[in-house]
């Protein structure tokens, strides 16, 4: 009758090993894919940021942009808005619509039909703007996304 005891008892053991193991196992499971999902979003917010400095050193480069660049940077960073809070989604906007901006100040100051005057001073004078406002993006980006690409906040 003893064997059959210990028998029993190995059996009730040997079960609640395995039933250690495997939750164990699945909650590894479950911090490895937390763990890919944290990283498959740094690497898109990542992308944006890439995006964003791109942009505003071609900007303060070249004091100009061309539509496509604009285009290409609306389309890269779109996703914005669900990888960051609001208020960085309206910042990623703000820079795209001062870009329009600076784009079409700068074709009405190549153009021929803007005469020399206060219409166009006026002109200039918003060009100016939002060139110096795009140029003093560049220290300023870094600040807004640090809270979103410091590895630390990872973990």
């Amino acid at each position: 009758m003893a064997f059959k005891e210990y028998l029993e008892f190995g059996t009730s053991a040997l079960l609640l090993v395995i039933a250690f193991t495997t939750a164990y196992i699945a909650y590894q499971m479950y911090r490895a894919n937390s763990l890919r999902v944290k990283h498959d979003i740094y690497e898109k917010r990542l992308a944006v940021y890439r995006e964003v400095m791109g942009l505003l050193n071609v900007i303060a480069s070249g004091a100009d942009i061309t539509r496509e660049a604009l285009l290409d940077y609306r389309a890269k960073t779109h996703e914005g808005t669900f990888l960051f809070e609001q208020r960085v989604a309206d910042y990623l906007n703000e820079i795209y619509v001062r870009g329009i901006k600076l784009w079409n100040t700068n074709a009405r100051l190549r153009g021929q039909k803007l005469p020399v005057g206060e219409e166009r001073d006026h002109v200039a004078a918003e060009n100016a703007a939002q060139l110096i406002w795009l140029a003093d993006q560049l220290p300023m980006a870094k600040k807004r996304f640090t809270k979103y690409l410091n590895i630390k906040n990872m973990a």
